[in-house]
């Protein structure tokens, strides 16, 4: 995420503490579709994390008044829906411990996939992860989706950072190469 989002981000959320509803507006077409992911990516069903989605943005006004300006308000509003998710998902299953998975592309809304991706670059993309191994994945889609630094995931992951690091860069040479792959062949079909 470039440093102008999250600088209109942290100003949408102290709109948003002093009630201005325009805010909203810009919060969720800045920060909507990472938080979508992160609602699919713990609940797993499209259902389940609509209605999380939903929820969390019936709930902005009390979202925004425990954010301060000095913090970083993409990794806020990240944080807290992942927390929710992870309770919702306790809720649901009447489990103890939440354990991570990846994001299938398929279930994200067309909604969503408009503003993300058009469907060929999707399925490019989707085809790509599935090349990745499972840690590979989630790696990933912590640090793209999530803005999550090396350090947050080693610690999410209960990994070694260099193992995080070591990782993240196999992926993303998997990543590059299948999708290069992808437009070549798109070009030369």
């Amino acid at each position: 995420m470039e440093k102008q989002e999250k600088i209109e981000i942290n100003n949408s959320l102290l709109a948003i503490k002093n009630r201005d509803n325009n805010a909203i507006v810009i919060l969720r077409d800045l920060a909507g579709h990472s938080l979508w992911f992160i609602a699919l990516k713990y609940l797993k069903k499209k259902e389940d994390a609509e209605d999380l989605f939903q929820d969390f943005w019936a709930d902005i006004y009390d979202i925004a008044d425990g954010f301060s300006y000095f913090k970083n308000g993409y990794s806020y509003i990240c944080k807290v829906m992942t927390n929710r998710a992870i309770n919702r998902y306790r809720q649901i299953h009447g489990e103890k411990e939440y354990v991570i998975e990846y994001v299938d592309f398929s279930n994200i809304p067309s909604s969503y996939n408009n503003e993300i991706l058009d469907l060929e670059s999707r399925l490019a993309v989707e085809q790509a992860f599935k090349r990745l191994t499972p840690t590979e994945r989630i790696i990933m889609q912590l640090r793209l989706f999530e803005d999550k630094g090396i350090e947050q995931i080693a610690k999410e992951l209960k990994m070694s950072k260099s193992d995080v690091g070591r990782k993240k860069l196999e992926a993303e040479e998997k990543l590059k190469r299948e999708l290069s792959k992808n437009i070549w062949e798109k070009s030369n079909g």
